[in-house]
């Protein structure tokens, strides 16, 4: 769970495959030291998903690292891959998305 800014509106694009796309560039602003920018993707977003540069959010997702090849060379990219992106306006929704995931840390 991330809470940042959009940097950027977000950049959507369709998959050959037909699944939707939503790309962000979210600034976080730890407690003390620099911002930082985290890439964030969502696969099939929610149709009121944020878009606009500016809104503040909470992401709840995964890391990932994917490689791939360009012009011979091996690239990385160290992304957020999002399960839920909600503006923190919507207090009710970012509190039941936090309760959500301190119960998936209790052991089974």
């Amino acid at each position: 769970m991330v809470r940042g800014v959009l940097r950027h509106d977000a950049a959507a694009r369709m998959l050959p495959s037909g699944q939707e796309v939503l790309s962000y560039d979210l600034v976080v602003r730890p407690p003390q030291g620099k911002a930082e920018s985290v890439p964030v993707v969502w696969y099939d977003p929610e149709r009121r998903a944020p878009r606009a540069a500016g809104t503040d959010v909470v992401v709840v997702g995964r890391i990932r690292q994917r490689f791939y090849r360009v012009n011979g060379l091996t690239q990385n990219r160290t992304e957020l891959v999002a399960e839920r992106v909600v503006p923190v306006t919507r207090r009710a929704t970012v509190r039941t998305l936090m309760a959500k995931a301190i119960e998936s840390l209790e052991p089974a």
